[in-house]
């Protein structure tokens, strides 16, 4: 069903109806409102300000700074998850994510590629877990595994 309000209100009406919701709305609006509207101007002004001001010495200071954060990456900083600050992880980690999950079957074979060949000591009576630990290590990264942490 269809109402055409302009069958039941003049334009001067429709006008004025609008005009006293808007008052009200206004007028209910609470604190929390206003300071959203105050933050939102503040930081258009902000904005507007510094595109003005932003000249060819702060282009050169934002260049410097961008690099300089370039340089600092690490896989901690390209692969973290979120933390207490963030929402979301960073860009990097979810492809990484994407990766891993798609190459399980590569995970698979390498895993069963390098504990086929292992050979248990004789003494691998009491510390199974830190003698399968060893052995797996040193097949993934070199006998000398354990200097370089």
């Amino acid at each position: 069903m269809e109402i055409n309000i302009e069958s039941y209100l003049s334009e001067q009406e429709i006008k004025d109806i609008v005009k006293d919701e808007l008052r009200a709305m206004i007028r209910g609006a609470g604190k929390d409102d206003l300071q959203r509207v105050i933050g939102n101007v503040s930081h258009d002004i902000v904005v507007c300000l510094v595109n003005e001001h932003f000249d060819e010495d702060l282009q050169s200071l934002l260049k410097e700074k961008v690099i300089k954060q370039i340089n600092e990456l690490s896989s901690f900083t390209v692969f973290k998850t979120p933390d207490a600050w963030e929402r979301t992880p960073a860009a990097p980690y979810h492809l990484m994510q994407k990766v891993v999950d798609g190459n399980q079957h590569l995970i698979q074979a390498r895993f069963e590629e390098l504990v086929k060949d292992i050979t248990l000591p004789e003494d691998f009576q009491f510390d199974c877990d830190y003698e399968i630990r060893q052995l797996l290590m040193g097949r993934l990264f070199g006998d000398n595994w354990h200097k370089e942490l």
